[in-house]
Protein backbone atom coordinates (compact mmCIF):
# COMPACT_ATOMS: atom_id res chain seq x y z
CA UNK A 1 0.00 0.00 0.00
CA UNK A 2 0.88 3.93 -0.98
CA UNK A 3 0.46 6.56 0.80
CA UNK A 4 1.51 9.95 -0.86
CA UNK A 5 0.91 13.46 -0.17
CA UNK A 6 1.80 16.20 -3.40
CA UNK A 7 1.43 19.57 -3.05
CA UNK A 8 0.92 21.42 -6.31
CA UNK A 9 2.41 25.11 -7.09
CA UNK A 10 2.99 26.89 -10.34
CA UNK A 11 6.50 27.67 -10.53
CA UNK A 12 7.16 30.51 -12.35
CA UNK A 13 3.62 31.87 -12.54
CA UNK A 14 3.59 34.48 -9.34
CA UNK A 15 5.29 37.06 -9.53
CA UNK A 16 8.26 37.51 -5.95
CA UNK A 17 5.84 41.05 -5.76
CA UNK A 18 3.01 38.66 -5.25
CA UNK A 19 4.69 36.67 -3.11
CA UNK A 20 5.71 39.48 -0.99
CA UNK A 21 2.40 40.95 -1.12
CA UNK A 22 0.86 37.55 0.21
CA UNK A 23 3.44 37.44 3.33
CA UNK A 24 2.33 40.87 3.95
CA UNK A 25 -1.08 39.95 3.68
CA UNK A 26 -0.75 36.87 6.12
CA UNK A 27 0.63 39.58 8.59
CA UNK A 28 -2.37 42.07 8.74
CA UNK A 29 -4.61 39.06 8.80
CA UNK A 30 -2.82 38.29 12.14
CA UNK A 31 -2.96 41.50 13.47
CA UNK A 32 -6.93 41.84 11.92
CA UNK A 33 -8.06 39.04 14.54
CA UNK A 34 -6.08 40.14 17.47
CA UNK A 35 -7.76 43.52 16.88
CA UNK A 36 -11.37 41.83 16.77
CA UNK A 37 -11.13 39.39 19.13
CA UNK A 38 -9.23 41.61 22.29
CA UNK A 39 -12.08 43.45 23.16
CA UNK A 40 -13.74 40.37 24.06
CA UNK A 41 -10.87 39.09 25.68
CA UNK A 42 -10.27 42.45 28.02
CA UNK A 43 -13.95 42.43 28.93
CA UNK A 44 -13.58 38.67 29.89
CA UNK A 45 -10.23 39.55 31.82
CA UNK A 46 -12.70 42.38 33.99
CA UNK A 47 -15.42 40.43 34.80
CA UNK A 48 -12.86 37.78 36.19
CA UNK A 49 -11.56 40.99 38.10
CA UNK A 50 -14.95 42.54 39.27
CA UNK A 51 -16.05 38.72 40.24
CA UNK A 52 -13.35 38.29 42.39
CA UNK A 53 -13.73 41.62 43.88
CA UNK A 54 -17.35 41.14 44.81
CA UNK A 55 -17.10 37.43 46.37
CA UNK A 56 -14.02 39.70 48.80
CA UNK A 57 -16.68 42.65 49.36
CA UNK A 58 -19.47 39.98 50.41
CA UNK A 59 -16.59 38.23 52.87
CA UNK A 60 -16.48 41.79 54.83
CA UNK A 61 -18.73 42.84 57.41
CA UNK A 62 -22.12 44.60 57.61
CA UNK A 63 -19.90 47.99 58.83
CA UNK A 64 -17.21 47.34 56.33
CA UNK A 65 -19.74 46.81 53.53
CA UNK A 66 -21.57 50.45 54.58
CA UNK A 67 -18.15 51.89 54.53
CA UNK A 68 -16.86 50.72 51.27
CA UNK A 69 -20.58 51.55 49.79
CA UNK A 70 -20.42 54.97 51.00
CA UNK A 71 -17.19 55.70 49.65
CA UNK A 72 -17.94 54.57 46.17
CA UNK A 73 -21.22 56.58 46.31
CA UNK A 74 -19.24 59.72 47.20
CA UNK A 75 -16.85 59.66 44.49
CA UNK A 76 -19.81 60.83 42.26
CA UNK A 77 -20.45 63.96 44.02
CA UNK A 78 -17.79 66.64 44.75
CA UNK A 79 -16.85 66.88 48.81
CA UNK A 80 -16.98 70.39 50.12
CA UNK A 81 -14.24 72.23 50.29
CA UNK A 82 -11.57 71.22 53.12
CA UNK A 83 -13.33 68.20 54.08
CA UNK A 84 -11.38 65.00 53.54
CA UNK A 85 -12.98 61.17 52.96
CA UNK A 86 -10.53 58.52 54.21
CA UNK A 87 -10.57 54.74 53.44
CA UNK A 88 -9.30 52.28 55.53
CA UNK A 89 -8.19 48.78 56.02
CA UNK A 90 -9.97 45.65 54.12
CA UNK A 91 -12.33 48.21 52.90
CA UNK A 92 -9.43 50.15 51.11
CA UNK A 93 -7.48 47.30 49.85
CA UNK A 94 -10.68 45.97 48.17
CA UNK A 95 -11.32 48.99 46.45
CA UNK A 96 -7.96 49.32 45.17
CA UNK A 97 -8.18 46.08 43.91
CA UNK A 98 -11.59 47.01 41.99
CA UNK A 99 -9.92 50.36 40.68
CA UNK A 100 -6.61 48.41 39.17
CA UNK A 101 -8.07 44.89 38.18
CA UNK A 102 -11.06 46.19 37.16
CA UNK A 103 -10.40 48.87 35.11
CA UNK A 104 -6.67 50.56 35.23
CA UNK A 105 -4.93 46.89 34.44
CA UNK A 106 -7.68 45.64 31.33
CA UNK A 107 -7.88 49.43 30.34
CA UNK A 108 -4.24 49.75 30.31
CA UNK A 109 -3.73 46.23 28.32
CA UNK A 110 -6.35 47.03 25.74
CA UNK A 111 -4.43 50.49 25.01
CA UNK A 112 -1.02 49.09 25.14
CA UNK A 113 -1.86 45.68 22.25
CA UNK A 114 -3.16 48.39 20.29
CA UNK A 115 -0.64 50.88 20.29
CA UNK A 116 2.00 47.97 19.58
CA UNK A 117 -0.71 47.08 16.86
CA UNK A 118 0.21 50.20 14.98
CA UNK A 119 3.87 49.46 15.59
CA UNK A 120 3.90 45.73 14.28
CA UNK A 121 1.42 47.30 11.26
CA UNK A 122 4.41 49.85 10.54
CA UNK A 123 7.34 47.77 10.79
CA UNK A 124 5.64 44.69 8.60
CA UNK A 125 4.72 47.79 5.79
CA UNK A 126 9.21 48.52 6.05
CA UNK A 127 9.66 44.76 5.69
CA UNK A 128 7.19 44.67 2.85
CA UNK A 129 9.45 47.46 1.36
CA UNK A 130 12.69 46.45 2.10
CA UNK A 131 11.59 42.89 -0.09
CA UNK A 132 10.27 44.48 -2.88
CA UNK A 133 13.34 47.11 -3.17
CA UNK A 134 15.58 44.05 -3.27
CA UNK A 135 13.55 42.01 -5.57
CA UNK A 136 14.01 45.25 -7.66
CA UNK A 137 17.85 45.69 -7.47
CA UNK A 138 18.37 41.82 -8.05
CA UNK A 139 16.14 42.61 -11.55
CA UNK A 140 17.42 46.11 -12.64
CA UNK A 141 21.18 46.43 -11.06
CA UNK A 142 21.97 49.25 -12.82
CA UNK A 143 19.29 51.34 -10.64
CA UNK A 144 22.15 51.06 -7.63
CA UNK A 145 24.75 52.89 -10.78
CA UNK A 146 24.72 55.77 -8.07
CA UNK A 147 24.06 54.54 -4.86
CA UNK A 148 27.41 55.34 -3.48
CA UNK A 149 27.35 51.66 -1.96
CA UNK A 150 30.86 50.02 -1.86
CA UNK A 151 32.61 47.06 0.22
CA UNK A 152 36.27 47.50 1.42
CA UNK A 153 39.42 44.62 0.13
CA UNK A 154 39.12 43.06 3.45
CA UNK A 155 35.45 42.96 3.43
CA UNK A 156 35.55 41.58 -0.45
CA UNK A 157 38.03 38.90 0.88
CA UNK A 158 34.97 37.27 2.91
CA UNK A 159 32.63 36.73 0.57
CA UNK A 160 32.28 33.55 -1.82
CA UNK A 161 31.58 35.27 -4.89
CA UNK A 162 30.71 37.92 -6.86
CA UNK A 163 27.13 37.04 -6.42
CA UNK A 164 27.50 37.20 -2.56
CA UNK A 165 29.02 40.41 -3.01
CA UNK A 166 26.04 42.04 -4.77
CA UNK A 167 23.64 40.76 -2.61
CA UNK A 168 25.23 42.82 0.39
CA UNK A 169 25.07 45.46 -1.54
CA UNK A 170 21.56 45.27 -2.20
CA UNK A 171 20.63 44.70 1.19
CA UNK A 172 22.42 47.33 2.70
CA UNK A 173 20.38 50.11 0.26
CA UNK A 174 17.33 48.57 0.49
CA UNK A 175 17.78 49.03 4.97
CA UNK A 176 19.09 52.31 4.41
CA UNK A 177 16.02 53.33 2.14
CA UNK A 178 13.40 51.82 4.18
CA UNK A 179 15.42 53.26 7.51
CA UNK A 180 13.88 56.51 6.02
CA UNK A 181 11.07 58.80 6.54
CA UNK A 182 8.28 57.66 4.79
CA UNK A 183 8.39 61.12 2.70
CA UNK A 184 12.16 60.38 2.13
CA UNK A 185 11.19 56.82 1.14
CA UNK A 186 8.28 58.27 -1.62
CA UNK A 187 10.96 60.48 -3.30
CA UNK A 188 13.37 57.55 -3.45
CA UNK A 189 11.19 56.02 -5.29
CA UNK A 190 9.84 58.64 -7.57
CA UNK A 191 14.10 59.63 -8.56
CA UNK A 192 15.01 55.64 -8.53
CA UNK A 193 11.56 53.94 -9.87
CA UNK A 194 9.57 56.43 -11.31
CA UNK A 195 7.11 55.38 -8.88
CA UNK A 196 5.12 57.70 -6.70
CA UNK A 197 3.71 56.03 -3.54
CA UNK A 198 1.67 59.49 -2.74
CA UNK A 199 -0.43 59.39 -5.47
CA UNK A 200 -3.43 58.16 -3.62
CA UNK A 201 -6.08 60.03 -2.03
CA UNK A 202 -5.27 58.40 1.53
CA UNK A 203 -1.48 59.81 1.81
CA UNK A 204 -1.67 62.79 4.36
CA UNK A 205 -3.37 59.82 6.60
CA UNK A 206 -0.58 57.38 5.87
CA UNK A 207 2.03 59.00 6.97
CA UNK A 208 0.25 60.65 9.91
CA UNK A 209 0.78 56.86 10.66
CA UNK A 210 4.00 56.99 10.76
CA UNK A 211 4.39 59.89 12.71
CA UNK A 212 2.11 58.59 15.69
CA UNK A 213 4.09 55.44 15.80
CA UNK A 214 7.05 57.54 16.26
CA UNK A 215 5.44 59.24 19.15
CA UNK A 216 3.79 56.38 20.83
CA UNK A 217 7.67 54.91 20.94
CA UNK A 218 9.93 58.37 21.53
CA UNK A 219 7.39 60.71 23.40
CA UNK A 220 4.52 58.77 25.42
CA UNK A 221 2.19 59.21 22.92
CA UNK A 222 2.49 63.03 23.46
CA UNK A 223 2.27 65.14 20.40
CA UNK A 224 5.23 67.24 19.92
CA UNK A 225 6.42 69.79 18.01
CA UNK A 226 7.68 67.61 15.08
CA UNK A 227 3.98 65.52 15.17
CA UNK A 228 2.17 68.74 15.10
CA UNK A 229 4.33 70.15 11.83
CA UNK A 230 4.06 67.20 10.00
CA UNK A 231 0.11 66.12 10.49
CA UNK A 232 -1.09 70.17 11.13
CA UNK A 233 -2.13 68.43 14.18
CA UNK A 234 -3.70 71.79 16.34
CA UNK A 235 -5.48 69.47 18.96
CA UNK A 236 -4.48 69.64 23.04
CA UNK A 237 -1.41 68.30 24.94
CA UNK A 238 -3.18 65.01 25.01
CA UNK A 239 -2.12 61.83 24.83
CA UNK A 240 -2.84 60.15 20.88
CA UNK A 241 -4.37 56.79 21.08
CA UNK A 242 -4.91 54.21 18.91
CA UNK A 243 -8.83 52.29 19.22
CA UNK A 244 -10.09 49.84 17.10
CA UNK A 245 -11.08 52.00 14.77
CA UNK A 246 -8.13 53.89 14.09
CA UNK A 247 -6.21 50.10 14.00
CA UNK A 248 -8.96 48.42 11.47
CA UNK A 249 -8.78 52.00 9.23
CA UNK A 250 -4.78 51.77 9.13
CA UNK A 251 -4.69 47.99 8.39
CA UNK A 252 -6.93 48.10 5.19
CA UNK A 253 -5.17 51.78 4.31
CA UNK A 254 -1.70 49.93 4.65
CA UNK A 255 -2.81 46.66 2.95
CA UNK A 256 -4.55 49.38 -0.27
CA UNK A 257 -1.09 50.79 -0.43
CA UNK A 258 0.95 47.82 -0.19
CA UNK A 259 -1.19 46.43 -2.90
CA UNK A 260 -0.90 49.25 -5.25
CA UNK A 261 2.69 49.56 -4.89
CA UNK A 262 2.86 45.74 -5.97
CA UNK A 263 0.58 46.17 -8.77
CA UNK A 264 3.37 49.23 -9.56
CA UNK A 265 6.02 47.42 -9.71
CA UNK A 266 5.02 44.36 -11.49
CA UNK A 267 3.69 46.08 -14.18
CA UNK A 268 6.93 48.32 -14.49
CA UNK A 269 9.62 45.63 -14.40
CA UNK A 270 7.66 42.28 -15.32
CA UNK A 271 9.49 40.42 -12.25
CA UNK A 272 8.22 36.61 -13.07
CA UNK A 273 11.76 34.85 -13.90
CA UNK A 274 11.83 31.60 -11.63
CA UNK A 275 15.71 31.53 -12.01
CA UNK A 276 15.61 34.99 -11.02
CA UNK A 277 13.36 34.58 -8.50
CA UNK A 278 15.49 31.58 -6.98
CA UNK A 279 18.61 33.34 -6.43
CA UNK A 280 16.68 36.00 -4.26
CA UNK A 281 14.35 33.43 -2.39
CA UNK A 282 17.78 31.57 -1.61
CA UNK A 283 18.87 34.87 0.32
CA UNK A 284 15.91 35.10 2.35
CA UNK A 285 14.84 32.80 4.92
CA UNK A 286 11.40 34.54 4.74
CA UNK A 287 10.43 33.31 1.98
CA UNK A 288 8.24 30.16 1.20
CA UNK A 289 9.81 26.93 -0.32
CA UNK A 290 7.74 24.78 -2.58
CA UNK A 291 6.94 21.49 -0.81
CA UNK A 292 8.04 18.41 -2.28
CA UNK A 293 6.08 15.33 -2.74
CA UNK A 294 5.89 12.75 0.55
CA UNK A 295 5.67 9.22 0.24
CA UNK A 296 5.65 6.22 2.19
CA UNK A 297 5.68 2.10 1.18
CA UNK A 298 4.58 -0.20 3.79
Amino acid sequence: MTRMIVSKHKVGKESPYDSILGNFRNDLNVLKELNNKLADSVENMRKESLRVVKEKVRSLDAEAQEELAEFVAGLKTPLPKNKKVVLEGKPAEIFWELTNEGFLVPNRFLMFIRDMGLVYLIAQYENFLRHTLEVTFSEKPEILSTCKKSVTFEQLMKFESLDSVKEEIIGKEASEVTNQDVEEINDYFQNKLNINISECDEWEKFKERFCRRNVLIHNSGMPNEHYRKKTGYTGKNERLTVNKEYLDESIVMFENMASKLARDLKRKFKTHSPHKQKSYVGSRKQRSKTPMPMSSET
